[in-house]
Order: C-alpha cells, then sequence, then structure tokens
C-alpha cells in the first residue's frame, strides 16, 4: 500500500485511470464524490483517517433535510436572516473513512451543510476560513458570485487550489485560534497533517476534497494529488450543469 505522497509517476498515472473509470458512469455528483472518496481512501487506508469531498450548492438548491440543517444552524447562530435562496451552502457530498458513520454523508453531524451566509460568519469558522483562503477564494464572493473574476480558476482551466495544514494538532490562525478545532478527534487518531485540493466550476461552484491523515506531510508532496482535480472536473462537470447533484 502506498504511502502519501509516495506513488511513483507509473503509480500515480495507474490510480488516475482508475479514478476516471470509477467516475465515468456516475448518475450524480454525490455518487461520484462518494466513489473519489472511497477509492482514495482504499489506496491509503493505512495512512488515511477520513477524507471528505464538498461542494457549494445554493440553499434553493439543497434536500429538504439539508435545508433543515442549515435552518437550525442558522437560527442558532443568529443569522437566520442572512439566509436567502442564493446563499451558498458549503456542502459534503462524499465521505469515507475509519469509522462507519464517517462512511455516509447523512450521519454526519456537524459538517452535511455549512451555510456561507457572509464573511463575517465564515470568519467565525477556523477551519473553512482558512481553507477558502488557502484555496485564493476571496469572501466577497459570498455577496457577489458573479463578479468574483472566477473565470481563471476554474475546474480544468488550470488552476489549482491548496489548503494545508502540516500540524493539526498545533497550528493556529492569527486570532490564536486552532485551525483544526475538533482536538478530541485529532487527539484520539493521531491527526497529523490535512490537506485539501480545490477548485472552481463555471458559475462559481466550488469543490473541495479535504484529507485528515496520520502522516506528517511536506507541502510538495500534496502535489501528485494536484491532477485529480481536472480529471474530477471532466468527469463530473456534465452532472452539475444537468442539475444532477444529490442522489
Amino acid at each position: 500500500m502506498a504511502k502519501l505522497g509516495g506513488h511513483s509517476e507509473r503509480e500515480s498515472m495507474a490510480f488516475r485511470d482508475t479514478v476516471r473509470e470509477g467516475l465515468r458512469e456516475c448518475a450524480s455528483l454525490e455518487e461520484a464524490a462518494q466513489r473519489l472518496v472511497k477509492m482514495l481512501y482504499a489506496e491509503h487506508q493505512d495512512f488515511i483517517v477520513l477524507t471528505r469531498c464538498f461542494i457549494t450548492v445554493p440553499y434553493r438548491a439543497l434536500p429538504a433535510a439539508n435545508r433543515q440543517v442549515v435552518d437550525e444552524l442558522a437560527r442558532s447562530k443568529g443569522i437566520a436572516e442572512e439566509i436567502t435562496d442564493e446563499t451558498p451552502v458549503l456542502s459534503l457530498l462524499g465521505t469515507c473513512g475509519v469509522r462507519p458513520a464517517w462512511n455516509d454523508r447523512r450521519q454526519s453531524e456537524n459538517h452535511i451543510a455549512i451555510p456561507l451566509a457572509s464573511a463575517s460568519f465564515v470568519e467565525s469558522i477556523p477551519m473553512i476560513s482558512r481553507l477558502l483562503k488557502e484555496l485564493e477564494v476571496e469572501l466577497e464572493w459570498l455577496n457577489n458570485v458573479e463578479s468574483a473574476g472566477f473565470s481563471e480558476k476554474e475546474l480544468g482551466g488550470g488552476w489549482i487550489g491548496v489548503f494545508y495544514v502540516r500540524e493539526a494538532a498545533t497550528a493556529m490562525d492569527q486570532q490564536q485560534r486552532l485551525i483544526i478545532p475538533a482536538e478530541d478527534f485529532v487527539a484520539e487518531h493521531q491527526i497529523k497533517t490535512v490537506f485539501g485540493l480545490g477548485g472552481i466550476y463555471p458559475q462559481g461552484t466550488l469543490f473541495t476534497l479535504i484529507v485528515f491523515t496520520r502522516d506528517t506531510m511536506e507541502k510538495p508532496q500534496i502535489s501528485s494529488y494536484k491532477p485529480l482535480v481536472p480529471l474530477i472536473a471532466a468527469n463530473t462537470l456534465h452532472l452539475l450543469q444537468d442539475g444532477k447533484i444529490f442522489a
């Protein structure tokens, strides 16, 4: 079993071929995301604790169960009035990990649907705030997606964003908050490095793959996974365009 970031070029190409074949016949973006995380976990299950795939979905396009999650969270945080039909919601589509409950997005307790209601609300969530910043997504896009200037950052257009936290147990943001605030989760599973890859579909839909590892990885080691981003785009864009997001 290959160590994370330890594939030879030939092995990396073979894995990408496996992913391409796995995504080709999916009927929804959710099915594709779940296949992707399962294939990545199976390839590195000695080193990965959890891997997840998210995209942003307008509130109006969410399933009823997801909208209920958003409504409850918004009420609890005092931002209910900020939620509109067009509010982008960071939505969990695929999940795979060492616990059975981590293999079904519907069993996620806190991450099934996170409304990106405003720049100030996003700033209050350390990991999501850092994720967006390191993917070079300006928080102002939340208020005006159409003029956010994403054309040069679209999936398949050559731009691939990287989210990187070398030491999950200790890394802090500028406000001296833990970037990965789930301390019990980090300690219990000996999480070391957390990394993510992301890109933008047309019309401003954000895609990101996040991996929680038992390894301390250096940033250059993540480069071998960057080609997954345009590959995913090429095999899933039609699903997004056809509105086939959730299974």
